[in-house]
């Protein structure tokens, strides 16, 4: 026995909602509409689920373009050790760009694209240390800046939140937010629908308490969890 899929396509959704609570199928594109807009606000605000993508430099522009599905940035990172090093944000880095014949460059006579602060101790534990790996997040040109010299063959990884809709084939979510749905769509239906419009505030607070479920489940922590914090507090007594 095989038991039912953890995804399912957002059309389905839309699909057996019509049906569950009989509603013309006149209206398929305009709530599959409104299902896309629900899964972009719950990956933006409740779900936070990432995406992971290598990323590299631009060197003369010495900037990462943003991908074109980013709608949050969450953290620039590199690989130290086996594990990832954070960059700092830092919203002082030079962040213009000179054309100089029609090509866009950085000029470094205008601190456009070189080091800050190359002087100073990098240690956290020296009075002063700081962490040399920072960026400048311009949202406004899709673009992340970096301080010091990197090249594009520096492997770094850029974790952000997209939309979740894909744009050039089947967009599935998971399963557990049928019901968010569900009550995303019969709260929209009071909007569309004037006969409606009574029924708005009480179709909101049900579909607010289905998104409070998930996003609890989702962020509840395991009971292993619970216990390497707990365990965390314990100090080896000395053996005499």
């Amino acid at each position: 026995m095989t038991d039912t899929s953890a995804l399912i396509p957002i059309e389905q959704i839309v699909t057996r909602w019509l049906f569950k609570y009989r509603k013309s199928v006149d209206d398929y594109g305009l709530y599959v509409e409104h299902a896309a807009q629900c899964y972009q606000d719950f990956n933006l605000y409740d779900g936070e689920i990432l995406t992971t993508a290598k990323v590299t430099l631009n060197p003369t522009l010495k900037c990462i373009e943003m991908p074109d599905d980013l709608l949050k940035f969450i953290n620039l990172v590199t690989p130290i050790k086996g594990g990832y090093w954070s960059f700092t944000q830092n919203d002082n880095i030079v962040n213009t760009t000179t054309t100089v014949g029609g090509v866009e460059t950085r000029d470094d006579t205008q601190g456009e694209g070189v080091k800050m602060d190359v002087d100073r101790v990098v240690s956290y534990g020296a009075k002063g240390g700081y962490n040399k790996f920072r960026c400048t997040v311009d949202m406004a040109a899709r673009r992340i800046y970096t301080d010091n010299t990197y090249t594009a063959n520096d492997y770094m990884v850029l974790l952000y939140v997209s939309s979740g809709i894909n744009a050039t084939g089947e967009t599935k979510v998971p399963s557990f937010l049928i019901p968010v749905f569900d009550a995303y769509l019969l709260w929209k239906e009071t909007i569309i629908e004037l006969n409606l419009a009574k029924l708005h505030d009480q179709r909101f607070d049900q579909y607010w308490k289905e998104k409070m479920k998930v996003r609890n489940l989702i962020n509840a922590m395991s009971k292993d969890e619970w216990l390497d914090i707990f365990y965390s507090q314990f100090t080896q007594a000395p053996q005499r």
